[in-house]
């Protein structure tokens, strides 16, 4: 027992996360209220699915517990004390993919012991992306120090995050936002910005809009995003261009590149 628990944790992938079910699912036969996604809280081999309804970053419901029987067949139940009025849910989980579930929900219940009713409902799931905040790119390659994006947090659809700029020679910068890392208008990128007297320079992002960044040699600023679920997994691209006297002959130094991909 002990050797197959480990050979199966060796070749499953984590499913942890949280996972946008579709269609909506009604949680009891009464229809109380629907569950919209399900998080995964634990890792496999055991796993412990919470069913529920997303409130900001928080998931009401019903905790469900099971292990898997194979890397990607799990089944999940919830039964209430034999004391109580019965509640049950049993969740059959097919991980098609590592991001996709296929499953099927059966949920029965006597509400206030009177009424008893079952109701099995298939779904599909998709698991949320992550989000990320990552340098893909360096600054201007010459004088040091180069001006440096960074952040502590991850871009969050719930919590938003925070951007730092370290490194600011004249204590003033703009943070440039685009969509692209390949253009910007008839650009190709990355381009070099030599030309305009920033030499070992290189513009790495489409501008689509900026942000004045004032007051230190470190600066920061946050953002928030709008709780809309079709912003999950956008990808934005960041790089600051700061003031930096005597630098080279514009008198401004470029920073390091960011990627970022909002999540939850």
């Amino acid at each position: 027992m002990l050797l197959a628990t480990i050979a199966l944790s060796a070749q499953t992938p984590n499913y942890e996360g949280i996972w946008q079910i579709t269609p909506p699912l009604a949680y009891s036969p009464l229809v109380l209220y629907s569950t919209d996604y399900m998080r995964i809280v634990a890792q496999p081999p055991s796993l412990r699915c919470q069913f529920g309804a997303q409130f900001g970053s928080i998931l009401w419901g019903g905790t469900l517990t099971g292990s898997l029987s194979s890397p990607t067949s799990a089944t999940v139940s919830l039964q209430t004390p034999n004391s109580q009025c019965v509640w049950s849910y049993v969740a059959n989980l097919t991980f098609t993919g590592p991001d996709q579930i296929t499953g099927i929900l059966q949920s029965t219940d006597l509400y206030n012991c009177f009424y008893s009713g079952t109701v099995t409902q298939s779904f599909t799931a998709q698991r949320l992306p992550v989000g990320m905040y990552e340098p893909y790119a360096e600054g201007c390659a010459f004088p040091l120090p180069t001006p440096t994006l960074s952040s502590t947090s991850i871009p969050s659809l719930s919590a938003g995050f925070d951007i730092t700029l370290s490194s600011v020679p004249a204590n003033l910068a703009f943070l440039a936002t685009g969509f692209s890392n390949t253009s910007f208008g008839s650009l190709t990128l990355p381009h070099s910005l030599a030309p305009y007297g920033m030499a070992g320079c290189d513009l790495q992002v489409d501008i689509e809009f900026a942000e004045l960044l004032m007051g230190g040699s470190t600066v920061q600023t946050s953002w928030a995003f709008p709780n809309a679920p079709g912003l999950l997994g956008s990808r934005f691209y960041q790089q600051a261009w700061a003031l930096a006297p005597f630098a080279n002959a514009l008198g401004a130094k470029m920073s390091n590149a960011m990627v970022g991909v909002i999540g939850p």
